[in-house]
């Protein structure tokens, strides 16, 4: 994160196959990439998908959301944390 942006990456879990689909039916244009050995999930307890995890500065989780998501649902996560604009990843 530089000047108050926040960067979005997906993190998948299996079945891997569903996840760019998932991402392109819902409008999510951000990089996507395994958890093949689920230690992201494990160590952010993410037992379900789709789950949006924010994390501050500091790596600690400043917003979970578990269900649905939408390019709409991350927007207003975005704009309520205060987190400035989404780069698509580098």
């Amino acid at each position: 994160m530089a000047n108050g942006q926040a960067m979005m990456v997906g993190i998948g879990l299996p079945p891997y196959e569903e996840v760019q689909s998932y991402a392109d039916t819902n409008g999510l244009h951000f990089p996507m990439v395994s958890d093949s050995d689920t230690r992201i999930a494990r160590a952010y307890v993410i037992s379900s998908t789709p789950t949006l995890v924010v994390l501050n500065r500091s790596g600690e989780v400043a917003y979970k959301h578990v269900g649905e998501l939408t390019a709409q649902t991350t927007t207003e996560v975005v704009n309520s944390l205060g987190l400035g604009a989404i780069t698509q990843g580098e």
